[in-house]
């Protein structure tokens, strides 16, 4: 089996392949995804946006009366894809959300505080097994922890409505960018700069055929995804770990 083979048999590449199929389907006419399109895809498959939110998109898209001409793309339907993955990411939520009589609906914070305690239980562990050359990465984890242990007083001593948790994700994922750049800009230069080699020796054949922002973007993504997995960085997002509970019982 060649490489080319290997990859359509990884779940990355089985979740392009039935978007490309789904798609095509829809068009009534043969169609393949352009190398653009394939980053989008890709970009979704990283977010962990289920395929069948990226259908119902493609179903609303498919209403358009122009939806069969050639110029029509998996990008003209991206925003309608972002709206349904945010709706269901709160349905999610509310799953765990309890209601009291008639009383607003409510979660418990225990669930919340365990959320956190489990963040921080994670940053403490890598913080401890750091190695010699990245103790510079100490103060941002340190700081991290803080800031994680200051929501966690905050949410503890009430009940959180659906309004307060969405407002509660918003600082989880402007914590986890800040702590992210942060590690970057502290890296020690060898590690970040195999680090890009890697990013850029993947998309190398890319570079010039996605534009500069989407390039830049593709880096990005990647960098973090690698940052991630090379210091076993849980994702700071409660909508992440309410999915991947709710997949993990079906």
């Amino acid at each position: 089996m060649s490489e080319e083979d290997t990859i359509w048999q990884t779940e990355e590449g089985k979740y392009f392949v039935e978007i490309e199929e789904y798609f095509s389907k829809k068009r009534t006419f043969p169609t393949y995804l352009s190398v653009k399109e394939w980053f989008l895809v890709k970009f979704w498959y990283n977010e962990g946006i289920p395929v069948a939110i990226i259908k119902k998109a493609i179903d609303k898209l498919a209403l358009r009366e122009d939806f069969v001409e050639k110029r029509i793309s998996l990008f003209n339907c991206s925003g309608e894809v972002t709206k349904q993955w945010k709706d269901f990411k709160k349905v999610m939520v509310n799953r765990t959300i309890t209601k009291v009589g008639e009383e607003e609906t409510k979660m418990d914070a225990t669930y919340v505080c365990k959320h956190i305690d489990f963040l921080l239980q994670a940053l403490q562990r890598i913080t401890e097994g750091i190695k010699e050359e990245s103790l510079s990465l100490v103060p941002v984890f340190e700081k991290t922890m803080k800031n994680l242990t200051k929501l966690k007083d905050k949410y503890s001593t009430q009940e959180i409505t659906a309004i307060e948790l969405e407002e509660l994700e918003i600082k989880l994922t402007e914590l986890e960018n800040t702590m992210i750049k942060k590690i970057l800009d502290n890296l020690p230069v060898h590690i970040f700069n195999k680090m890009l080699e890697d990013a850029k020796e993947t998309f190398s054949r890319y570079d010039t055929i996605i534009g500069k922002a989407a390039y830049k973007k593709t880096l990005d993504t990647y960098l973090k995804k690698s940052l991630l997995s090379q210091f076993d960085i849980p994702r700071f997002s409660i909508y992440f770990d309410i999915l991947q509970k709710d997949i993990s019982k079906e």
